[in-house]
């Protein structure tokens, strides 16, 4: 009981962040099994590689940026000292499987669009792969500082430009649509005026 009422705020609150991000991770693990499955095992379209899959890999990131945060504020905290080196250990593990996912879903996007010839046109969806490359940026800023390995600062000077590319190129992408629509709109409300006004004459 005295133990309890020496807890500071800071050591519940990563407490409980601790376990939220444990059970995240669970939850992750046995999610990612099915989708995994059905990529290796069940006949996959083009039509169903959309952009959302890229979420998998922010998740992971997410993953990756809290595991380091996590350690990088529980400097002090009993239990997150503790359990340090797992924490650490989990933390790499996820980050090596969203550095696995990235030139998967790459391969995956230049099958889809190269070699099965599906169009490539703007949707809402699209705006799933701007964010999960800029966590992973963010996440392996933080990953090096708690590992103290400086040479992992290398991956996010270059993901940066990767992920401002990817969020300009979908923004482009998004604007030239919405000029589409606004031209065809206009197109079509001249088209019926003029008919309007023949039908008036």
């Amino acid at each position: 009981m005295n133990n309890i009422h020496r807890l500071v705020p800071y050591e519940i609150i990563l407490f409980i962040s601790l376990c939220h991000f444990l059970f995240g991770c669970m939850l992750y693990l046995n999610i990612i099994a099915f989708i995994f499955y059905r990529l290796m095992f069940v006949n996959i379209e083009e039509t169903s590689l959309k952009p959302p899959y890229w979420i998998n890999m922010g998740a992971l990131a997410i993953t990756t940026l809290a595991g380091s945060v996590l350690l990088i504020h529980g400097t002090g905290a009993g239990i997150i000292v503790e359990l340090e080196i797992f924490i650490k250990g989990f933390t790499l593990f996820f980050w090596v499987l969203v550095s696995w996912w990235i030139p998967l879903l790459i391969t995956l996007g230049i099958w889809r669009h190269i070699v099965r010839r599906y169009p490539l046109s703007y949707t809402p969806e699209m705006w799933a792969m701007a964010f999960p490359v800029a966590m992973y940026t963010v996440g392996t800023i933080h990953l090096s500082i708690v590992l103290e390995m400086e040479f992992l600062m290398i991956i996010p000077y270059i993901t940066i430009f990767g992920a401002a590319g990817v969020w300009l190129f979908v923004l482009a992408g998004m604007a030239v649509h919405l000029g589409k629509r606004h031209i065809a709109y206009f197109k079509n409300r001249v088209g019926s005026d003029h008919a309007n006004k023949k039908h008036i004459s």
